[in-house]
Protein backbone atom coordinates (compact mmCIF):
# COMPACT_ATOMS: atom_id res chain seq x y z
CA UNK A 1 0.00 0.00 0.00
CA UNK A 2 2.77 2.34 0.86
CA UNK A 3 4.53 1.47 -2.37
CA UNK A 4 1.44 2.22 -4.42
CA UNK A 5 1.07 5.65 -2.87
CA UNK A 6 4.69 6.45 -3.61
CA UNK A 7 4.31 5.41 -7.26
CA UNK A 8 1.26 7.60 -7.73
CA UNK A 9 3.23 10.54 -6.34
CA UNK A 10 6.03 10.03 -8.85
CA UNK A 11 3.57 9.91 -11.76
CA UNK A 12 1.88 13.14 -10.70
CA UNK A 13 5.25 14.85 -10.27
CA UNK A 14 6.39 13.71 -13.71
CA UNK A 15 3.21 14.93 -15.37
CA UNK A 16 3.53 18.29 -13.62
CA UNK A 17 7.08 18.69 -14.87
CA UNK A 18 6.02 17.86 -18.45
CA UNK A 19 3.15 20.34 -18.32
CA UNK A 20 5.52 23.00 -16.97
CA UNK A 21 8.12 22.22 -19.66
CA UNK A 22 5.67 22.42 -22.55
CA UNK A 23 4.13 25.56 -21.06
CA UNK A 24 7.52 27.25 -20.94
CA UNK A 25 8.36 25.99 -24.43
CA UNK A 26 5.13 27.34 -25.93
CA UNK A 27 5.46 30.73 -24.26
CA UNK A 28 9.01 31.23 -25.50
CA UNK A 29 8.08 31.42 -29.25
CA UNK A 30 6.66 34.92 -29.35
CA UNK A 31 6.60 38.01 -31.54
CA UNK A 32 5.69 41.53 -30.34
CA UNK A 33 5.18 45.11 -31.66
CA UNK A 34 3.74 44.01 -34.99
CA UNK A 35 0.73 46.28 -35.70
CA UNK A 36 -2.48 45.01 -37.21
CA UNK A 37 -2.09 47.41 -40.14
CA UNK A 38 0.40 49.98 -41.43
CA UNK A 39 0.16 52.67 -44.11
CA UNK A 40 2.84 52.85 -46.78
CA UNK A 41 3.35 55.67 -49.31
CA UNK A 42 3.94 54.56 -52.87
CA UNK A 43 7.50 55.28 -53.98
CA UNK A 44 8.63 56.02 -50.44
CA UNK A 45 9.52 53.59 -47.66
CA UNK A 46 7.89 51.83 -44.72
CA UNK A 47 9.17 50.10 -41.60
CA UNK A 48 7.17 47.27 -39.98
CA UNK A 49 8.24 47.04 -36.34
CA UNK A 50 8.88 43.55 -34.93
CA UNK A 51 10.47 41.99 -31.81
CA UNK A 52 10.89 38.20 -31.55
CA UNK A 53 11.79 35.78 -28.74
CA UNK A 54 12.55 32.04 -28.91
CA UNK A 55 13.26 29.25 -26.38
CA UNK A 56 16.61 28.80 -24.77
CA UNK A 57 19.56 31.09 -24.58
CA UNK A 58 20.25 33.79 -27.18
CA UNK A 59 21.88 32.57 -30.36
CA UNK A 60 24.41 34.39 -32.58
CA UNK A 61 23.11 36.06 -35.69
CA UNK A 62 24.63 33.48 -38.03
CA UNK A 63 22.50 30.77 -36.34
CA UNK A 64 19.27 32.66 -37.03
CA UNK A 65 17.26 33.15 -40.23
CA UNK A 66 14.58 35.87 -40.44
CA UNK A 67 11.85 35.44 -43.03
CA UNK A 68 8.82 37.56 -44.00
CA UNK A 69 6.03 35.93 -45.94
CA UNK A 70 2.74 36.93 -47.57
CA UNK A 71 1.43 33.40 -47.19
CA UNK A 72 2.80 30.04 -46.09
CA UNK A 73 3.89 29.49 -49.70
CA UNK A 74 5.01 33.02 -50.75
CA UNK A 75 8.17 34.42 -49.26
CA UNK A 76 9.10 38.09 -49.86
CA UNK A 77 12.20 38.44 -47.67
CA UNK A 78 14.92 36.11 -46.33
CA UNK A 79 18.11 37.21 -44.60
CA UNK A 80 20.01 34.55 -46.52
CA UNK A 81 18.89 35.97 -49.88
CA UNK A 82 20.05 39.39 -51.19
CA UNK A 83 17.26 41.94 -51.67
CA UNK A 84 17.69 45.50 -53.02
CA UNK A 85 14.43 46.90 -51.64
CA UNK A 86 14.04 45.08 -48.33
CA UNK A 87 16.22 44.60 -45.28
CA UNK A 88 16.04 44.15 -41.50
CA UNK A 89 16.37 47.43 -39.71
CA UNK A 90 18.06 45.88 -36.67
CA UNK A 91 20.00 42.75 -35.74
CA UNK A 92 18.04 39.52 -35.49
CA UNK A 93 20.65 38.40 -32.98
CA UNK A 94 19.31 41.17 -30.74
CA UNK A 95 15.72 39.94 -31.30
CA UNK A 96 14.97 42.81 -33.76
CA UNK A 97 12.99 41.52 -36.73
CA UNK A 98 11.74 44.92 -38.03
CA UNK A 99 11.45 45.03 -41.84
CA UNK A 100 12.18 48.08 -44.04
CA UNK A 101 10.69 48.22 -47.55
CA UNK A 102 12.02 50.91 -49.93
CA UNK A 103 10.36 52.20 -53.08
CA UNK A 104 7.03 50.81 -51.96
CA UNK A 105 4.96 49.32 -54.78
CA UNK A 106 1.29 48.30 -54.81
CA UNK A 107 2.37 44.64 -54.90
CA UNK A 108 3.91 45.10 -51.45
CA UNK A 109 0.44 45.51 -49.96
CA UNK A 110 -1.50 42.75 -48.25
CA UNK A 111 -1.09 40.57 -45.16
CA UNK A 112 2.43 39.72 -44.00
CA UNK A 113 3.68 37.48 -41.20
CA UNK A 114 7.09 36.67 -39.71
CA UNK A 115 8.91 33.32 -39.50
CA UNK A 116 12.18 32.52 -37.68
CA UNK A 117 14.56 29.60 -38.06
CA UNK A 118 16.85 28.80 -35.08
CA UNK A 119 19.58 26.36 -36.11
CA UNK A 120 19.94 23.57 -33.59
CA UNK A 121 16.54 24.25 -32.09
CA UNK A 122 13.51 24.66 -34.35
CA UNK A 123 11.60 27.14 -36.55
CA UNK A 124 8.39 28.98 -35.99
CA UNK A 125 5.84 30.91 -38.14
CA UNK A 126 3.76 33.51 -36.33
CA UNK A 127 0.56 33.08 -38.29
CA UNK A 128 -1.44 34.60 -35.49
CA UNK A 129 0.40 37.96 -35.87
CA UNK A 130 -0.45 39.23 -39.35
CA UNK A 131 0.11 42.86 -40.42
CA UNK A 132 -1.94 44.39 -43.24
CA UNK A 133 0.16 46.76 -45.41
CA UNK A 134 -1.97 49.44 -47.12
CA UNK A 135 -0.25 51.24 -50.00
CA UNK A 136 -1.55 54.77 -50.71
CA UNK A 137 -0.77 56.84 -53.77
CA UNK A 138 -0.77 60.30 -52.09
CA UNK A 139 0.36 61.40 -48.66
CA UNK A 140 -1.90 63.07 -46.14
CA UNK A 141 -1.66 66.84 -45.80
CA UNK A 142 0.37 68.02 -42.82
CA UNK A 143 -1.33 69.81 -39.95
CA UNK A 144 -0.38 73.49 -39.64
CA UNK A 145 -1.17 74.89 -36.22
CA UNK A 146 -0.94 78.62 -35.51
CA UNK A 147 -2.98 81.05 -33.46
CA UNK A 148 -5.78 82.79 -35.30
CA UNK A 149 -5.33 85.88 -33.10
CA UNK A 150 -2.01 87.33 -34.24
CA UNK A 151 -0.93 90.78 -33.16
CA UNK A 152 1.80 92.70 -34.94
CA UNK A 153 5.07 92.56 -33.03
CA UNK A 154 3.95 89.81 -30.63
CA UNK A 155 5.81 86.49 -30.99
CA UNK A 156 3.86 83.23 -31.43
CA UNK A 157 4.85 79.63 -32.24
CA UNK A 158 3.65 77.87 -35.40
CA UNK A 159 3.71 74.06 -35.68
CA UNK A 160 3.79 71.81 -38.75
CA UNK A 161 2.97 68.18 -37.91
CA UNK A 162 3.16 65.19 -40.25
CA UNK A 163 2.69 61.47 -39.57
CA UNK A 164 4.67 58.86 -41.49
CA UNK A 165 5.76 55.20 -41.31
CA UNK A 166 9.41 55.39 -42.34
CA UNK A 167 11.54 56.42 -39.34
CA UNK A 168 14.77 55.44 -41.12
CA UNK A 169 14.16 58.15 -43.77
CA UNK A 170 11.86 60.76 -42.21
CA UNK A 171 10.31 63.56 -44.31
CA UNK A 172 11.82 67.04 -44.46
CA UNK A 173 9.76 70.08 -43.48
CA UNK A 174 10.40 73.59 -44.81
CA UNK A 175 8.58 76.90 -44.25
CA UNK A 176 7.83 79.88 -46.48
CA UNK A 177 8.36 82.18 -43.52
CA UNK A 178 11.76 83.87 -43.55
CA UNK A 179 13.46 82.28 -40.57
CA UNK A 180 16.60 80.22 -40.10
CA UNK A 181 15.58 78.80 -36.74
CA UNK A 182 13.25 75.81 -36.58
CA UNK A 183 13.00 73.03 -34.02
CA UNK A 184 12.30 69.44 -35.10
CA UNK A 185 10.89 66.69 -32.89
CA UNK A 186 10.57 63.05 -34.02
CA UNK A 187 8.51 60.75 -31.81
CA UNK A 188 7.03 57.28 -32.18
CA UNK A 189 3.25 57.18 -32.24
CA UNK A 190 0.94 54.17 -32.34
CA UNK A 191 0.28 51.59 -35.08
CA UNK A 192 3.82 51.83 -36.47
CA UNK A 193 3.38 55.57 -37.14
CA UNK A 194 5.84 58.32 -36.29
CA UNK A 195 5.07 61.99 -35.69
CA UNK A 196 7.43 64.62 -37.05
CA UNK A 197 6.94 68.16 -35.73
CA UNK A 198 8.66 71.35 -36.92
CA UNK A 199 8.15 74.57 -34.96
CA UNK A 200 9.10 78.16 -35.74
CA UNK A 201 8.64 81.44 -33.90
CA UNK A 202 6.63 84.09 -35.75
CA UNK A 203 6.84 87.80 -35.08
CA UNK A 204 4.14 88.98 -37.47
CA UNK A 205 4.20 92.43 -39.08
CA UNK A 206 1.31 94.55 -40.25
CA UNK A 207 2.26 94.02 -43.90
CA UNK A 208 1.88 90.24 -43.43
CA UNK A 209 -1.85 90.45 -42.76
CA UNK A 210 -3.59 88.39 -45.41
CA UNK A 211 -0.38 86.63 -46.50
CA UNK A 212 -0.06 82.84 -46.60
CA UNK A 213 2.07 80.86 -44.17
CA UNK A 214 2.99 77.51 -45.73
CA UNK A 215 4.77 74.42 -44.49
CA UNK A 216 6.04 72.01 -47.15
CA UNK A 217 6.76 68.32 -46.58
CA UNK A 218 9.03 66.30 -48.86
CA UNK A 219 8.99 62.53 -48.40
CA UNK A 220 11.81 60.14 -49.12
CA UNK A 221 11.35 59.19 -52.75
CA UNK A 222 10.48 62.76 -53.86
CA UNK A 223 6.77 63.13 -53.22
CA UNK A 224 5.77 66.54 -51.79
CA UNK A 225 2.73 68.02 -50.11
CA UNK A 226 2.01 71.33 -48.36
CA UNK A 227 -0.51 73.11 -46.17
CA UNK A 228 -1.14 76.86 -45.92
CA UNK A 229 -3.04 79.21 -43.65
CA UNK A 230 -3.86 82.88 -44.20
CA UNK A 231 -2.41 85.04 -41.44
CA UNK A 232 -4.88 87.28 -39.64
CA UNK A 233 -2.76 90.03 -38.09
CA UNK A 234 -4.23 92.82 -36.00
CA UNK A 235 -2.27 96.08 -35.84
CA UNK A 236 -2.59 99.72 -34.88
CA UNK A 237 -3.41 102.41 -37.47
CA UNK A 238 -0.82 103.53 -40.00
CA UNK A 239 -1.64 106.81 -41.79
CA UNK A 240 -0.48 106.60 -45.40
CA UNK A 241 1.47 109.23 -47.33
CA UNK A 242 -1.31 110.04 -49.78
CA UNK A 243 -3.32 111.68 -46.99
CA UNK A 244 -3.90 115.25 -48.21
CA UNK A 245 -6.08 118.34 -48.32
CA UNK A 246 -7.04 120.69 -51.12
CA UNK A 247 -8.75 124.03 -50.75
CA UNK A 248 -9.86 127.15 -52.57
CA UNK A 249 -11.28 130.41 -51.33
CA UNK A 250 -14.54 128.85 -50.15
CA UNK A 251 -14.14 125.06 -49.92
CA UNK A 252 -11.78 122.58 -48.25
CA UNK A 253 -11.60 118.85 -49.03
CA UNK A 254 -9.44 116.41 -47.06
CA UNK A 255 -8.90 112.65 -47.28
CA UNK A 256 -7.11 110.55 -44.66
CA UNK A 257 -5.93 107.09 -45.74
CA UNK A 258 -5.45 104.70 -42.79
CA UNK A 259 -4.14 101.12 -42.98
CA UNK A 260 -5.10 99.05 -39.93
CA UNK A 261 -6.87 95.91 -38.72
CA UNK A 262 -9.52 96.16 -37.40
CA UNK A 263 -10.76 99.37 -39.11
CA UNK A 264 -10.11 102.70 -37.41
CA UNK A 265 -12.35 105.54 -36.32
CA UNK A 266 -11.12 108.67 -38.12
CA UNK A 267 -11.53 112.17 -36.70
CA UNK A 268 -10.20 115.61 -37.60
CA UNK A 269 -8.82 118.35 -35.37
CA UNK A 270 -8.55 122.01 -36.38
CA UNK A 271 -9.23 125.39 -34.79
CA UNK A 272 -9.73 123.70 -31.37
CA UNK A 273 -12.50 121.52 -32.80
CA UNK A 274 -12.87 117.74 -33.09
CA UNK A 275 -14.88 116.88 -36.20
CA UNK A 276 -15.85 113.41 -37.47
CA UNK A 277 -15.42 112.47 -41.11
CA UNK A 278 -18.28 113.30 -43.47
CA UNK A 279 -17.93 109.77 -44.87
CA UNK A 280 -15.72 106.68 -44.59
CA UNK A 281 -14.93 104.00 -47.16
CA UNK A 282 -13.31 100.62 -46.59
CA UNK A 283 -10.82 99.39 -49.20
CA UNK A 284 -9.46 96.12 -47.88
CA UNK A 285 -7.52 97.06 -44.76
CA UNK A 286 -7.42 100.75 -45.75
CA UNK A 287 -10.04 103.07 -44.28
CA UNK A 288 -10.56 106.35 -46.15
CA UNK A 289 -12.03 109.19 -44.13
CA UNK A 290 -13.28 112.25 -46.03
CA UNK A 291 -13.85 115.70 -44.60
CA UNK A 292 -15.08 118.52 -46.81
CA UNK A 293 -17.03 121.72 -46.62
CA UNK A 294 -16.73 125.45 -46.05
CA UNK A 295 -14.33 124.96 -43.15
CA UNK A 296 -12.62 127.71 -41.19
CA UNK A 297 -9.22 126.04 -41.27
CA UNK A 298 -6.03 127.93 -40.56
CA UNK A 299 -2.68 126.55 -41.70
CA UNK A 300 -2.88 122.99 -40.37
CA UNK A 301 -5.41 120.21 -39.85
CA UNK A 302 -4.82 116.94 -37.99
CA UNK A 303 -6.14 113.50 -38.99
CA UNK A 304 -6.48 111.12 -36.02
CA UNK A 305 -7.14 107.36 -36.42
CA UNK A 306 -7.92 105.00 -33.51
CA UNK A 307 -8.60 101.26 -33.17
CA UNK A 308 -8.28 98.89 -30.18
CA UNK A 309 -4.53 98.54 -30.77
CA UNK A 310 -3.48 102.17 -30.87
CA UNK A 311 -3.81 105.69 -32.27
CA UNK A 312 -1.99 107.50 -35.04
CA UNK A 313 -2.02 111.19 -35.99
CA UNK A 314 -0.89 113.07 -39.06
CA UNK A 315 -0.63 116.86 -39.42
CA UNK A 316 -1.47 118.26 -42.85
CA UNK A 317 -0.11 121.67 -43.74
CA UNK A 318 -2.48 123.45 -46.07
CA UNK A 319 -0.90 125.27 -49.02
CA UNK A 320 -0.65 129.04 -48.55
CA UNK A 321 -3.44 130.75 -50.48
CA UNK A 322 -1.82 133.48 -52.53
CA UNK A 323 -1.53 134.89 -56.02
CA UNK A 324 0.51 132.94 -58.60
CA UNK A 325 4.29 133.16 -59.02
CA UNK A 326 5.70 132.69 -62.53
CA UNK A 327 9.07 130.93 -62.29
CA UNK A 328 12.24 131.94 -64.13
CA UNK A 329 12.38 128.78 -66.25
CA UNK A 330 9.38 130.05 -68.23
CA UNK A 331 10.63 130.15 -71.84
CA UNK A 332 9.97 129.77 -75.57
CA UNK A 333 11.90 128.01 -78.32
CA UNK A 334 11.16 128.20 -82.02
CA UNK A 335 12.27 127.24 -85.49
CA UNK A 336 11.14 128.45 -88.87
CA UNK A 337 7.76 126.72 -88.67
CA UNK A 338 7.00 125.87 -85.05
CA UNK A 339 7.00 127.59 -81.65
CA UNK A 340 6.97 125.85 -78.26
CA UNK A 341 6.42 127.82 -75.02
CA UNK A 342 6.06 126.69 -71.40
CA UNK A 343 4.96 128.84 -68.46
CA UNK A 344 5.80 127.45 -65.00
CA UNK A 345 3.49 128.73 -62.26
CA UNK A 346 3.58 128.04 -58.51
CA UNK A 347 0.23 128.87 -56.92
CA UNK A 348 -2.46 127.78 -54.53
CA UNK A 349 -5.23 127.57 -55.50
CA UNK A 350 -4.16 126.42 -58.96
CA UNK A 351 -3.91 129.12 -61.60
CA UNK A 352 -5.48 129.37 -65.02
CA UNK A 353 -2.74 130.04 -67.59
CA UNK A 354 -3.37 132.02 -70.75
CA UNK A 355 -1.19 133.59 -73.45
CA UNK A 356 -1.39 136.98 -75.17
CA UNK A 357 0.05 137.17 -78.66
CA UNK A 358 -0.28 140.48 -80.57
CA UNK A 359 -3.90 141.54 -79.97
CA UNK A 360 -5.34 138.11 -79.21
CA UNK A 361 -5.68 135.95 -76.09
CA UNK A 362 -4.82 132.26 -76.54
CA UNK A 363 -5.52 129.38 -74.13
CA UNK A 364 -2.77 126.91 -73.27
CA UNK A 365 -2.53 123.86 -75.50
CA UNK A 366 -2.32 121.82 -72.27
CA UNK A 367 -1.92 122.38 -68.55
CA UNK A 368 -0.26 119.85 -66.25
CA UNK A 369 -0.60 120.10 -62.49
CA UNK A 370 1.34 118.47 -59.67
CA UNK A 371 0.96 119.74 -56.13
CA UNK A 372 1.03 123.54 -56.29
CA UNK A 373 2.85 123.56 -59.64
CA UNK A 374 1.05 124.22 -62.93
CA UNK A 375 2.77 124.08 -66.31
CA UNK A 376 0.97 125.72 -69.22
CA UNK A 377 2.16 124.73 -72.69
CA UNK A 378 1.54 126.66 -75.89
CA UNK A 379 2.74 125.26 -79.19
CA UNK A 380 1.94 125.67 -82.81
CA UNK A 381 2.80 127.52 -86.02
CA UNK A 382 3.09 130.90 -84.30
CA UNK A 383 4.80 133.92 -85.78
CA UNK A 384 8.46 133.87 -84.75
CA UNK A 385 10.00 137.01 -83.32
CA UNK A 386 8.30 139.68 -81.28
CA UNK A 387 6.91 139.07 -77.79
CA UNK A 388 4.40 136.85 -76.06
CA UNK A 389 2.85 137.29 -72.61
CA UNK A 390 2.10 134.48 -70.16
CA UNK A 391 -0.67 135.37 -67.70
CA UNK A 392 -1.54 133.28 -64.59
CA UNK A 393 -4.65 134.00 -62.55
CA UNK A 394 -6.31 132.50 -59.47
CA UNK A 395 -8.73 133.80 -56.84
CA UNK A 396 -5.97 135.80 -55.13
CA UNK A 397 -4.43 137.70 -58.02
CA UNK A 398 -3.01 137.84 -61.50
CA UNK A 399 0.60 137.99 -62.69
CA UNK A 400 2.12 138.16 -66.15
CA UNK A 401 5.54 137.67 -67.67
CA UNK A 402 6.79 138.96 -71.00
CA UNK A 403 8.82 136.57 -73.15
CA UNK A 404 10.83 137.81 -76.14
CA UNK A 405 10.23 135.31 -78.91
CA UNK A 406 13.33 133.70 -80.48
CA UNK A 407 13.91 134.22 -84.22
CA UNK A 408 14.30 130.94 -86.14
CA UNK A 409 15.73 129.01 -83.25
CA UNK A 410 18.01 131.81 -81.99
CA UNK A 411 17.84 131.96 -78.23
CA UNK A 412 16.93 135.14 -76.33
CA UNK A 413 20.38 135.43 -74.73
CA UNK A 414 22.05 135.72 -78.14
CA UNK A 415 19.58 138.38 -79.28
CA UNK A 416 20.42 140.47 -76.22
CA UNK A 417 24.14 139.69 -76.05
CA UNK A 418 25.19 140.88 -79.52
CA UNK A 419 23.78 144.43 -79.46
CA UNK A 420 24.64 145.01 -75.81
CA UNK A 421 28.24 143.91 -76.32
CA UNK A 422 28.60 146.45 -79.13
CA UNK A 423 27.09 149.19 -76.96
CA UNK A 424 29.49 148.40 -74.12
CA UNK A 425 32.54 148.43 -76.37
CA UNK A 426 31.58 151.85 -77.77
CA UNK A 427 30.88 153.18 -74.28
CA UNK A 428 34.24 151.96 -72.98
CA UNK A 429 36.08 153.52 -75.97
CA UNK A 430 34.35 156.89 -75.54
CA UNK A 431 35.07 156.90 -71.82
CA UNK A 432 38.75 156.07 -72.35
CA UNK A 433 39.15 158.82 -74.93
CA UNK A 434 37.46 161.26 -72.61
CA UNK A 435 39.90 160.46 -69.79
CA UNK A 436 42.92 160.74 -72.08
CA UNK A 437 41.73 164.16 -73.28
CA UNK A 438 41.10 165.25 -69.71
CA UNK A 439 44.58 164.24 -68.58
CA UNK A 440 46.24 165.91 -71.59
CA UNK A 441 44.48 169.25 -71.23
CA UNK A 442 44.66 169.44 -67.45
CA UNK A 443 46.33 172.59 -66.06
CA UNK A 444 49.56 171.86 -64.19
CA UNK A 445 48.15 173.88 -61.34
CA UNK A 446 45.89 170.93 -60.67
CA UNK A 447 48.81 168.84 -59.58
CA UNK A 448 49.33 168.31 -55.91
CA UNK A 449 51.57 170.82 -54.13
CA UNK A 450 53.29 167.98 -52.29
CA UNK A 451 57.00 167.67 -52.99
CA UNK A 452 57.48 163.92 -52.38
CA UNK A 453 57.73 163.02 -56.06
CA UNK A 454 54.42 161.14 -56.05
CA UNK A 455 51.26 161.90 -57.99
CA UNK A 456 48.05 162.67 -56.03
CA UNK A 457 44.86 163.28 -58.06
CA UNK A 458 43.02 166.40 -57.09
CA UNK A 459 39.30 166.46 -56.25
CA UNK A 460 37.25 165.57 -59.34
CA UNK A 461 40.27 164.24 -61.21
CA UNK A 462 38.60 160.85 -61.57
CA UNK A 463 35.00 160.32 -62.60
CA UNK A 464 33.04 157.66 -60.72
CA UNK A 465 33.19 154.17 -62.36
CA UNK A 466 30.41 152.98 -64.61
CA UNK A 467 27.61 150.95 -62.98
CA UNK A 468 27.94 147.29 -64.07
CA UNK A 469 25.51 144.37 -64.31
CA UNK A 470 26.04 140.64 -64.28
CA UNK A 471 24.42 138.33 -66.82
CA UNK A 472 21.80 137.21 -64.31
CA UNK A 473 20.89 140.81 -63.46
CA UNK A 474 20.60 141.61 -67.15
CA UNK A 475 18.34 138.58 -67.72
CA UNK A 476 16.13 139.59 -64.81
CA UNK A 477 15.74 143.08 -66.22
CA UNK A 478 14.72 141.74 -69.65
CA UNK A 479 12.06 139.34 -68.29
CA UNK A 480 9.50 141.42 -66.43
CA UNK A 481 7.01 140.40 -63.78
CA UNK A 482 3.79 142.38 -63.85
CA UNK A 483 1.66 142.21 -60.72
CA UNK A 484 -1.69 143.07 -62.25
CA UNK A 485 -2.90 142.08 -65.69
CA UNK A 486 -4.89 145.30 -66.03
CA UNK A 487 -1.64 147.30 -65.93
CA UNK A 488 0.03 145.31 -68.73
CA UNK A 489 0.99 147.42 -71.76
CA UNK A 490 3.07 146.09 -74.60
CA UNK A 491 4.36 149.57 -75.38
CA UNK A 492 5.45 150.19 -71.79
CA UNK A 493 7.11 146.79 -71.55
CA UNK A 494 9.05 147.28 -74.76
CA UNK A 495 10.20 150.79 -73.79
CA UNK A 496 11.99 149.69 -70.63
CA UNK A 497 15.68 150.68 -70.90
CA UNK A 498 18.35 147.99 -71.06
CA UNK A 499 21.53 148.32 -68.97
CA UNK A 500 24.67 146.38 -68.22
CA UNK A 501 26.85 143.96 -70.13
CA UNK A 502 27.03 140.23 -70.96
CA UNK A 503 30.21 139.54 -68.98
CA UNK A 504 30.29 137.95 -65.53
CA UNK A 505 33.16 140.19 -64.38
CA UNK A 506 32.49 143.86 -63.79
CA UNK A 507 34.00 146.43 -66.23
CA UNK A 508 35.31 149.75 -65.03
CA UNK A 509 37.02 152.51 -66.98
CA UNK A 510 40.78 152.45 -66.30
CA UNK A 511 42.38 155.57 -64.90
CA UNK A 512 45.98 156.36 -65.77
CA UNK A 513 48.60 158.59 -64.29
CA UNK A 514 48.50 161.89 -66.14
CA UNK A 515 51.66 163.84 -66.67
Amino acid sequence: MTRMVHLQGLIIQSLSLKVLYFSILCQAWEVQDIPESVRALKGSCVVIPCTVSYPGSPKPTENLVAIWKKSPEEEIFNTQISNDRMKLVGDIGQNNCSLEIKDVQPKDGGPLHFRIVVHGLDSYSFLNKVVSVKVQGLPDDPDLIVSTDLQAGVAVVALCVVKHTCPTHPPKITWTYNTTKSKVQHLAAKDAEWKLTSSITLIPEARQHGEKLTCKVKYWGGMQVETSVVLQVTYKPIILKNTTCTANSSWTSCQCFVDCNPPADIKWHFANNDVPSNSTEQRGTVTVGTLEGALHVSKTIICSATNPYGTAEHTITLPVKDKPIILNNTTCIANSSWTFCQCFVDSYPAADIKWHLSDSEVSSSSIERQGTMSVGTLEGALQAGGTILCTARNDYGTVSRLIIMPVKGVHLSLLVAVPLTAVLLVTALVFTCHKVRTCTNRNPKNKSSRHDGKFYPSDGALDPPLKSYTLQELSDRNVSDVEDEDEVSYENLMEQPEYGNMFQDEIYANHQRCS
